[in-house]
């Protein structure tokens, strides 16, 4: 008795090699499942778009995206992450929008993720008030983004010379448990202060 893997098997192999910085691995897997006449499901997909976005190839990932869609699959908010993700990390922060939009079209609530791959996608641009906009927002729906993302704000409300209101923003992360603050966020509001 031969015995064959099923989509959960390469799924977990596939996720293991994108772990370890193989693409290439991951690609391989990928067109394994196709002669072992196996079925692709949407964490399949997911998987092989993260690998595509954390390598920077936003075109392969796309037409994984567009492949996913004509199969008739539905994305899951994982997916949507994947792509916004990657779009932010492009400066694509037009795009992630707009995927961001489509996923609640489809009834699907953004997650910490969301919110924090918009918020970094805009602190990368530089745009302070548009991460700060994503970031109420966040907080309204109860989500709390993690120390690095607000560092990231704190630092670009530094270099673009708001520094009360980074100073004021800070204040208001301190007084939250949660949040610790870095050397370096002491560093730049005293260098903006002075």
């Amino acid at each position: 008795h031969k015995l064959v893997p099923n989509v959960c098997t390469i799924n977990e192999l596939m996720a293991a090699f994108h772990r370890n910085g193989s693409v290439d691995m991951v690609e391989e897997l990928w067109i394994e499942m196709a002669k072992l006449n196996l079925t692709p499901n949407v964490s399949s997909y997911g998987i092989l778009m993260t690998a595509y976005c954390t390598g920077g190839a936003m075109e392969k990932a796309r037409n994984v995206w567009a492949d996913l869609r004509e199969k008739g699959l539905r994305p899951d908010v994982g997916a949507y992450n994947t792509l916004i993700g990657g779009y932010c990390r492009m400066g694509e922060i037009e795009k992630a929008e707009e995927l961001y939009r489509q996923m609640g079209l489809e009834g699907l609530n953004g997650t910490v993720v969301t919110y924090q791959h918009l918020i970094n996608g805009y602190c990368l641009r530089g745009d302070a008030d548009s991460a700060l906009l994503v970031y109420k927002d966040m907080r309204v729906k109860g989500f709390n983004p993690s120390d690095a993302t607000l560092n990231t704000m704190v630092r670009v409300l530094c270099d673009r010379k708001s520094i009360l209101e980074a100073f004021d923003f800070f204040k208001t992360l301190t007084r939250n448990a949660d949040f610790e603050a870095t050397g370096s966020n002491f560093q730049m509001l005293i260098k903006g202060l002075c």
